[in-house]
């Protein structure tokens, strides 16, 4: 029910497929000379050419394209997007299309499309891709390098890229993307885990609440002990920004954290009639995980027969 990314942007940084791929697709170029000699670029499919050889046959990917190209963003075809993302992990001269029109065009816009289809496929071209991008003076490639580097495997390099970011980067939504790399961590290296953990917890306490919100919802995986965390996570329960609260409140469905003080911070949100209907609703669920005395019970059932009469929640 949580969705874990918890404000537009930080949803962007998970890269959901975009549904509105413009004609600018077709309009960047047609493709460096390299993708050429391989096979027809996308712009040539598109015009219905098949390469200096006339025998080249159409590019397998070209009517996917050509319907993402038409939809409409409240009427996506989604078995188009997915299909080409699939075929964009299984056909490199794809990817290498795909990559070398990123690089062409100048709209930001069509770079997140690009993106999302590029962002399906931890391969290795991807990852040299994703490294190129880290490096680069634009914000937005940066951030568009690191969301590639969160679908690749994890690995002391990994970490330590981002641990420089996470010292080094000056901009919120580049910093933001880097932590959100650091999801779903393995069997980390004690030392690496433990500093990682200190530089998330005081990244909690950025002033960005991009940040914020990532931070306290990475923390939260890297803390495995959950005590770094649970103070945190309780402290971002009423940040003044909804992602951040709504971020603290997946974290602790996520991890399953339990504490007395987490339950009363939960209970004062339930009851808290300024708050948001969805984070309302939200700390209601969440409370079902904890056992609750009889006082905080009759507090509880009153609340929920308030919260459950308010609109169905929906996604801050």
């Amino acid at each position: 029910m949580l969705l874990h990314a918890v404000s537009s942007s930080f949803r962007a940084r998970l890269v959901v497929c975009s549904f509105a791929f413009a004609a600018s697709i077709f309009s960047t170029g047609s493709g460096a000379d390299n993708v050429a000699d391989a096979a027809p670029t996308v712009a040539d499919a598109a015009k219905g050419k098949r390469g200096d050889d006339a025998t080249t046959p159409v590019p397998p990917w070209e009517e996917l394209l050509r319907r993402i190209s038409a939809m409409d963003d409240k009427d996506p075809d989604i078995n188009a997007v997915w299909a080409a993302r699939r075929m964009a992990y299984e056909n490199p001269a794809l990817r290498a299309d795909l990559i070398q029109r990123y690089t062409r065009t100048s709209e930001t816009s069509a770079k997140t499309r690009f993106i999302d289809l590029i962002n399906a496929s931890a391969t290795p071209d991807v990852a040299v891709f994703a490294q190129q991008l880290i490096a680069s003076t634009s914000s937005i490639e940066r951030s568009h390098g690191f969301s590639l580097l969160a679908a690749q495997p994890r690995d002391a390099k990994v970490y330590q890229r981002v641990a420089r970011a996470m010292q080094e980067e000056k901009e919120p939504e580049v910093l933001a993307a880097a932590i959100m790399a650091l999801e779903k961590p393995g069997i980390v290296e004690p030392a690496m885990s433990q500093s990682m953990v200190s530089r998330l917890q005081k990244l909690t306490r950025h002033v960005h609440h991009d940040v914020r919100s990532s931070s306290v919802w990475v923390l939260a995986q890297w803390d495995k002990a959950g005590k770094t965390a649970e103070t945190s996570i309780n402290q971002a329960l009423f940040d003044p920004a909804p992602e951040v609260r709504h971020a603290a409140l997946a974290a602790i469905e996520r991890r399953q954290l339990r504490s007395e003080p987490l339950k009363h911070s939960l209970i004062k949100i339930l009851v808290n009639k300024n708050e948001l209907p969805p984070m309302r609703f939200t700390a209601m669920q969440a409370l079902n995980n904890f056992a609750l005395n009889n006082t905080e019970y009759r507090v509880y059932t009153q609340a929920r027969l308030e919260v459950e009469k308010l609109e169905p929640p929906v996604e801050p």
